[in-house]
C-alpha cells in the first residue's frame, strides 16, 4: 500500500503505547450470585422440558461447564499489550497488522478510556480494537487518519450486552 496519500508526506517514526487489552471490571460476589443462580435456574428448566434422561443431563452438564470456563477465563486479570503504529501497519505484541486488512478506523469513549476499532475490509474480517491514553491519543488518530479514513463507531448489541454484564 503506498503510504503516501494525496501528496502528502506521511510521518516515519513510530507510535508506540502499552495498554491494557480489556477492562477490568468489579465484580462483587452478587454477580457471582447471581451468574450461578442464572445457571441453576436454566439447568432446572431444562430438566423441567425434557425431563431426566442422557439429553438433559449431558445439557445440564455443559452448562456447568461453560460457568465454570466463564468463571476462570474472568478471574484471570488482563494483559497489558504493547502496540507499535509505524509506516509498515500496526504491531500488536510483534504480530504485524498491515493497513490493507482494514478500510477504515472509529474511534470512541469507553468509561474512563478511548477505544479505536479498526474496521476490516474483508466483510467478516475479524476487527482489532485497541485502547489508548489520552496523552497519545491525537498522535495515534493523526497517523491512523493520514492512511485510512476515520468512520463513526457505535457500539454494537452483544458489545452492550458484555459490558452490562462485566463479563
Amino acid at each position: 500500500m503506498d503510504n503516501n496519500k494525496g501528496g502528502i508526506e506521511l510521518p516515519s517514526q513510530s507510535i508506540s503505547w502499552t495498554a491494557s487489552e480489556s477492562i477490568d471490571h468489579d465484580r462483587g460476589p452478587w454477580w457471582y450470585v447471581i451468574a450461578i443462580t442464572v445457571v441453576i435456574a436454566a439447568i432446572s428448566v431444562n430438566f423441567l422440558l425434557q425431563g431426566i434422561n442422557a439429553s438433559s443431563i449431558s445439557t445440564a452438564v455443559l452448562f456447568a461447564m461453560a460457568l465454570l470456563a466463564m468463571l476462570t477465563i474472568l478471574r484471570r486479570p488482563s494483559r497489558e499489550l504493547h502496540y507499535t503504529l509505524d509506516n509498515n501497519g500496526l504491531t500488536i505484541e510483534n504480530q504485524l497488522h498491515s493497513y490493507d486488512e482494514f478500510r477504515a478506523f472509529g474511534v470512541f469513549h469507553d468509561g474512563a478510556l478511548w477505544q479505536i476499532t479498526l474496521i476490516p475490509v474483508k466483510r467478516f474480517g475479524l476487527g482489532l480494537s485497541m485502547f489508548i491514553h489520552d496523552d497519545q491519543g491525537e498522535a495515534i488518530v493523526d497517523a491512523l487518519g493520514a492512511r485510512m479514513p476515520m468512520e463513526e463507531t457505535k457500539i454494537d448489541l452483544i458489545d452492550k450486552i458484555v459490558r452490562k454484564l462485566k463479563i
